[in-house]
């Protein structure tokens, strides 16, 4: 027997479920686009898996558009960073993006020495897994520990095992010092791209 229902009633039956989903979209667009706070590790991580993509995916609202780059805020950002942007360089010679996190300044050097010893040491443990199924990716980079009498320190991290598609990767830690204050940054970006971030790449 063929039953076949009404067509007021079928539409009375679907009706509930198309505006549930209609309605279930927006939230689930707004929740992907919302910030993610993640640790030290993790961010490096997130950030290096999105190179391919010129980190399309983690861009943020626009800060600025100058002609050799445009920044924009990032979706992911680091525990406790006062500023996370992401810069995508438009010059004939770089298409590259770089992403850089602003930890909170420090007036005593002795904080400053630390955190970037600190820091150094979260990223030389670091065991990165999600770039490809079963590969287990390293952060190499000589420790130097910070010298006062230096205005910029900098340890640069390659991966290892780098393979092709992440050889020109790097992540830096630099800390830098602008009088009166100790300046700790974490770049990741690709060996042609510009390491100065532009001067508009400031969150609002």
């Amino acid at each position: 027997m063929n039953l076949r229902l009404p067509y007021y009633l079928l539409r009375a039956a679907l009706c509930p479920l198309v505006l549930s989903l209609a309605a279930l979209c927006p939230a689930v667009a707004t929740a992907q686009s919302q910030p993610q706070s993640v640790s030290l590790t993790d961010a490096v991580e997130r950030v290096i898996s999105e190179m391919p993509t010129r980190l399309t995916h983690i861009r943020g609202e626009l800060l600025a558009n100058n002609p050799e780059a445009i920044d924009y805020t990032s979706l992911l950002l680091l525990n406790g960073a006062d500023n996370c942007v992401i810069s995508v360089f438009n010059t004939p010679g770089d298409t590259t993006a770089a992403w850089k996190a602003d930890l909170p300044v420090l007036d005593d050097w002795n904080q400053a020495k630390k955190a970037f010893a600190s820091a150094y040491e979260s990223l030389h443990r670091a065991r990165i897994t999600r770039l490809h199924p079963g590969v287990v990716y390293r952060l190499e980079g000589d420790f130097q520990a910070a010298d006062d009498t230096k205005q910029t320190n900098v340890i640069e991290f390659t991966l290892d095992p780098a393979g092709e598609e992440f050889q020109k990767v790097r992540v830096q830690l630099v800390l830098t010092y602008t009088m009166p204050e100790w300046r700790l940054e974490v770049q990741v970006y690709e060996k042609s791209g510009e390491l100065g971030m532009t001067a508009g790449a400031s969150a609002p």
